[in-house]
């Protein structure tokens, strides 16, 4: 799976300033996008030049559905677990940082936490909180139960 993002790139030329979004793989990417858009329309600079005015913005992921597992998989963890009422694109709250359910690994939750580029495992038990479509509490699981809770660091 090649992941994604979403950068902000902008140049002054002819005291004009230009600003584009753009979605690539990687920044290089995104700069060599935003040159081949101005190399056919407004400019004829070399590349090297163009690159030293450029300034490109990590904005953030494109679409979280890229990180989405299979749906399959994910249904039959979520009712081995007894959590069939979660589904991929639920937020959720672990250990009081914002998170976004985007699949399964094994018998834990796949989630992408705000502000981070990667996926990571979450224990669907362990100080997590559940929110609905219209952002209420649809489960709090953030009471231990006899101190047996164990969290799964990836």
């Amino acid at each position: 799976m090649t992941v994604q993002y979403r950068y902000r790139l902008s140049i002054q030329l002819n005291s004009k300033h230009h600003e584009s979004e753009v979605t690539a793989h990687s920044e290089a990417q995104a700069l060599s996008m935003f040159y081949k858009e101005f190399k056919l329309h407004k400019t004829n600079m070399p590349y090297p030049d163009f690159k030293r005015m450029a300034t490109c913005e990590y904005i953030g992921l494109d679409n979280l559905e890229q990180f989405y597992s299979k749906e399959k998989d994910f249904l039959r963890m979520c009712k081995f677990r007894k959590i069939e009422f979660t589904y991929m694109g639920m937020r959720v709250e672990i250990a009081g940082k914002m998170a976004t359910i985007v699949g399964n690994h094994k018998t834990d939750l796949l989630v992408v936490y705000d502000g981070m580029p990667h996926e990571c495992k979450a224990d669907p038990r362990w100080e997590i909180i559940y929110f609905g479509k219209n952002g209420e509490v649809v489960r709090d699981c953030r009471k231990a139960k006899e101190g047996r809770v164990v969290c799964i660091h990836s």
